[in-house]
């Protein structure tokens, strides 16, 4: 068989025939688009990986483990508990209880006196001082004073007083005192500014509401204790309490209504 060989310079013209029909269809081939791989390595880059992101958040979720184990540690130390169990406070009244025991009682008790004078005992709130009518009551307070509707038949308070408390706010009292009994309270109420700061001891406390809002319900025997001109006041209690606060005239007023009415009413 006889075997045919181009000549050297043959070989070169085919070539070049070759490699022009090869350029020719290579520009009628529809190539797809070339990806922008720059951009795509540097958002990469740009974003933090899970294993950095995990470096990230482990420092924080440490911080937060400590502050919890931290505030576990204070609510098991007594003092701390203590306060947390036995203070309370709605409106302008501070309320110290007691820390409850399997056998807790109702007991008079009062906070320690921070006064160097002897406190002043009230056996009623007819030995106060300050005795002033209904229509100066309201000139001397910044808050508006309001009379209960219920009792349909109480009207007018037979007594008014008014206590500068602490020298920064002020407290009306107001007195209806029982039919033919003009020594025996029939129901009180004191309405108090933002300011006026007493606080009581030792009652038995129940949660309810006047108006939607929350209010306390406190059972005595216990002690109320506020300051006024220099001098620290005491009340013994045995009753029972209705403490509220209401928004009038842009102010905080916190009510104290002591009465013999039972909750409901």
């Amino acid at each position: 068989m006889k075997r045919w060989q181009n000549s050297p310079t043959e070989a070169r013209q085919i070539d070049a025939a070759w490699a022009e029909t090869m350029a020719r269809r290579a520009t009628d081939l529809a190539y797809p688009p070339t990806p922008d791989i720059a951009a795509a390595v540097a958002r990469q880059l740009e974003q933090p990986s899970t294993r950095q992101k995990h470096a990230v958040l482990r420092p924080v979720w440490a911080g937060l483990l400590a502050l919890v184990i931290i505030l576990a540690g204070l609510l098991l130390a007594p003092p701390i508990r203590a306060v947390i169990l036995t203070f309370l406070q709605i409106g302008a009244v501070r309320i110290e209880l007691a820390e409850p025991t399997a056998t807790a009682q109702p007991s008079f008790s009062t906070p320690t006196p921070r006064l160097t004078a002897t406190p002043q005992f009230l056996s009623s709130w007819l030995d106060l001082n300050g005795e002033v009518s209904l229509a100066e009551a309201r000139t001397q307070l910044s808050i508006p004073l309001r009379l209960p509707a219920y009792p349909a038949d109480l009207g007018d308070p037979d007594r008014v007083f008014v206590q500068k408390v602490g020298g920064t706010g002020s407290f009306a009292l107001l007195i209806w005192l029982e039919s033919g009994q003009r020594e025996q309270p029939r129901l009180t109420l004191m309405e108090m500014e933002p300011n006026a700061f007493v606080s009581k001891g030792g009652a038995q406390i129940a949660e309810t509401t006047v108006h939607g809002q929350r209010a306390l319900w406190t059972t005595g025997p216990y002690g109320l204790i506020y300051r006024s001109s220099g001098t620290q006041f005491v009340r013994l209690i045995d009753g029972h309490v209705l403490i509220w606060t209401e928004q009038v005239a842009g102010q905080e007023v916190t009510y104290r209504l002591e009465s013999g009415l039972s909750m409901a009413e």
